[in-house]
């Protein structure tokens, strides 16, 4: 566990009058992640760059308000995470903690948060369940879920009707492929069978010869990081493409596309709400990210950055860390999310935006080391995310 002091004590004017005389005067914020894993090159210690960015932006605002970042490895055991969430929330005066991949690790820290009246900022999982039956008053989701991940490869691959899934056995897997195969239904298509992987799993040969065999036109891959890495490789030792199957990763990032190569992964399309070169925000923001960290920002990076900046607008415009007080500003105020349309909070929690449909660029497109994608379309917020009339969170009922 790390502790980064990134500004000064507040003692003065306007510490006294934001937070008042005798309140709180600092902010303490956890980045609670997959530092060491499978997920940690799109995540990382790149999503605690992010939070420093959006943090000193905060202090230029307000430089005499303290703020620190804790930062700690739940190594993708929830048993681990709930363990540094209870030690930061109930012992370290943690405010609020962001991150969270993984969505068993980010259902389970939103719970505990919610129940010590803390704020959760998860910006790494999958499972519609945080905006949904398990939804928190002061709990705020601002990564794609898996409904909304697959519209754009879906959408995409209209043409091909026979879907198999290879999907990571982890709950946020499982509910990828749940939500994957309905928007296939939805979209007129089939699903033909799944084969599902331990998490970290280097060979993916048994799993790549069921695809082969199902009949299938599309596989569609369930899982991140490590594992998709491996199945795309797999799939190409296979010649799948060779064999008329479409490869379609439902959640890809940019590092991954790096250790695949655009000569394997070209021609295949991701959804995504940021991309570095996307237009003058995505590449202002990239720049100071990369100055710190030699690479470009992946989506949850980004999404770490809007997600701090917009929990620490609301504390100053509320006067205090009250979570119930800072979430009901957050779902109030625009929030910034790298486009010329506000993102939203809605009252389920889920933050809004657009969506962008990007192909992976061919080698002779590419014109440098991070140039990966080209914008294919756009998925408008309210197309892009599950329709509020269709939640299920418990808020809506008691609202």
């Amino acid at each position: 566990m790390r502790v980064t002091l990134l500004a000064a004590a507040a003692a003065g004017w306007l510490a006294c009058t934001i937070f008042g005389a005798e309140a709180q005067s600092h902010i303490k914020i956890g980045i609670l992640n997959d530092q060491s894993g499978p997920y940690s090159d799109v995540s990382g210690r790149g999503a605690v760059v992010a939070a420093q960015l959006a943090i000193g932006e905060f202090h230029t605002s307000h430089p005499r308000i303290d703020v620190q970042l804790v930062t700690a490895d739940h190594q993708n055991k929830p048993d681990i995470a709930a363990g540094i969430a209870r030690q930061w929330l109930d012992v370290d005066g943690v405010d609020a903690i962001a991150d969270l991949q993984n969505s068993s690790i980010a259902a389970a820290v939103q719970n505990i948060a919610h129940d010590r009246k803390k704020v959760s900022l998860v910006t790494g999982a999958v499972t519609p369940s945080l905006t949904g039956e398990s939804c928190s008053p002061t709990g705020v989701v601002w990564s794609m879920d898996a409904y909304s991940l697959a519209l754009g490869p879906v959408q995409a691959l209209s043409d091909k009707k026979k879907w198999f899934f290879i999907t990571v056995d982890l709950a946020g897997g499982l509910l990828f492929e749940s939500e994957g195969v309905a928007a296939v239904s939805a979209a007129g298509g089939q699903f033909v069978g799944s084969a599902r992987h331990p998490l970290g799993t280097p060979d993916m040969s048994a799993y790549l010869l069921q695809a082969q065999a199902s009949g299938a036109n599309v596989l569609a891959l369930a899982n991140a990081g490590a594992d998709t890495i491996n199945a795309i490789k797999g799939a190409n030792e296979f010649g799948l493409r060779n064999h008329g199957i479409a490869i379609a990763p439902l959640l890809m990032f940019e590092p991954d596309i790096k250790a695949v190569g655009l000569e394997i992964a070209q021609g295949m399309v991701i959804g995504t709400g940021f991309y570095w070169d996307l237009n003058d925000d995505t590449r202002a923001f990239s720049k100071s990210f990369m100055e710190r960290f030699n690479r470009v920002p992946t989506q949850y990076q980004a999404s770490v950055y809007a997600a701090v900046r917009h929990y620490l607008e609301a504390v100053a415009a509320v006067g205090s860390t009250d979570s119930a007080a800072v979430t009901a500003k957050m779902r109030e105020l625009p929030a910034y999310y790298f486009s010329d349309h506000p993102a939203h909070v809605r009252p389920d929690g889920r933050v809004t935006y657009d969506v962008n449909v990007m192909q992976v660029k061919t080698p002779s497109e590419s014109k440098g080391e991070w140039d990966l994608l080209r914008l294919v379309k756009k998925i408008p917020a309210e197309a892009a995310f599950r329709p509020l009339d269709q939640s299920t969170c418990p808020l809506l009922k008691a609202g």
